[in-house]
């Protein structure tokens, strides 16, 4: 038997769905700017890939709402609209993003984060990384933000 969903729930799930993409769309956008300006900590790093991984999550559990894409048409007026072909292009490029931060970031034998050092206040740096070494994240970034077209 399937799920079955009301109308107040479609419109809840696809108002949700459309602004959270929206947020990530704004995310990316900063992000983007922010990791070309200069020199970005360790953890603004893994923040973004946390992040992305939530909001994958998130949008996964919207995505799968039983009648969400027909709705999605009706609301849309648009019977060729595909949502599912978004979605599938949105997930791409977070997983890309994703599988590139772990990848660029640096680990020890074991796997683990190098992302702090000491110094010499007896406290700890977050490990700093170049806009050189951020270039192919940063393109990214810009490929999930662009899978979002936003309109007024």
């Amino acid at each position: 038997m399937a799920i079955k969903t009301n109308l107040s729930q479609l419109e809840e799930g696809y108002r949700t769905y459309k602004n959270l993409a929206a947020m990530v769309k704004k995310y990316c956008d900063v992000k983007s700017i922010q990791f070309q300006a200069g020199s970005v900590n360790a953890d603004n790093v893994l923040g973004v890939f946390h992040d992305m991984r939530r909001w994958a999550v998130d949008l996964s559990t919207l995505a799968a709402i039983p009648g969400i894409v027909q709705y999605a048409r009706d609301v849309e007026a648009d019977q060729a609209y595909d949502p599912v072909a978004e979605y599938l292009a949105l997930e791409s490029a977070m997983d890309s993003l994703k599988l590139e931060i772990r990848t660029t970031f640096p680990v020890d034998g074991n796997g683990f984060l190098l992302e702090k050092t000491w110094n010499a206040q007896d406290t700890y740096d977050f490990r700093q990384f170049t806009v050189a070494q951020l270039s192919t994240i940063v393109a990214l970034i810009d490929a999930v933000g662009n899978t979002i077209e936003t309109v007024d």
